[in-house]
């Protein structure tokens, strides 16, 4: 809106100019899917993992120029595709401006990061995982072929082994859900302090 893109064009370049931060990509999701509500964030999240993927960040293709009330002097708003890269992409920030001041800014660290992150953190077991999710990755891809071809089996059991709500257990420290054999515990402490 006329509103919202100048706050958000001013608080991006407010955070820019305070980091030093030249030609920060920004984009527009709304571009190539439109106003979803309720997705929004789900939608933002698909093009930044796109993004990280393919090292390209979508242009802003439903306009011809950026309006002259955006702050352009820090951001770099492109209307074509943007080829990234050269510029290894470490980071994400999926924003949501919405109604009456309800503002967030999610981070979303790049998967290249996160595996730093992991070996970091468990260098010793980060084989075993990367083997086991290379076996899991040919099996998505084996599966994603069948279903190219139309050759997979579809299971769809309507009305089989419902679970009442009321039968669901929720607590400050678990969810338990009948039939399973683990709750769902939260954890409360935060394992990433010496990351943060």
């Amino acid at each position: 809106t006329p509103v919202n893109r100048v706050t958000e064009s001013r608080i991006f370049d407010r955070v820019a100019k305070a980091f030093a931060i030249k030609d920060w990509p920004v984009t527009a999701a709304k571009a190539f899917v439109g106003h979803s509500l309720a997705a929004a964030s789900g939608d933002q999240l698909a093009f930044a993992l796109g993004t990280f993927k393919y090292n390209i960040l979508p242009g802003i293709k439903t306009v011809d120029k950026i309006a002259e009330d955006v702050f352009q002097d820090r951001l770099l708003f492109p209307l074509e595709d943007l080829d990234l890269t050269d510029r290894k992409m470490k980071v994400a920030f999926i924003n949501s401006k919405g109604f009456g001041g309800n503002n967030a800014t999610a981070i979303v660290i790049s998967p290249s990061e996160v595996e730093k992150m992991l070996k970091v953190r468990h260098s010793r077991m980060y084989e075993e995982y990367s083997n086991l999710r290379e076996k899991t990755r040919q099996e998505a891809k084996k599966y994603a072929e069948n279903a190219d071809k139309g050759a997979i089996k579809i299971v769809y059991r309507f009305g089989e082994e419902l679970v009442e709500e009321e039968n669901i257990e929720i607590t400050s420290d678990h969810i338990k859900i009948p039939g399973y054999h683990k709750n769902i515990v939260f954890d409360k402490n935060n394992p990433w302090e010496d990351m943060c």
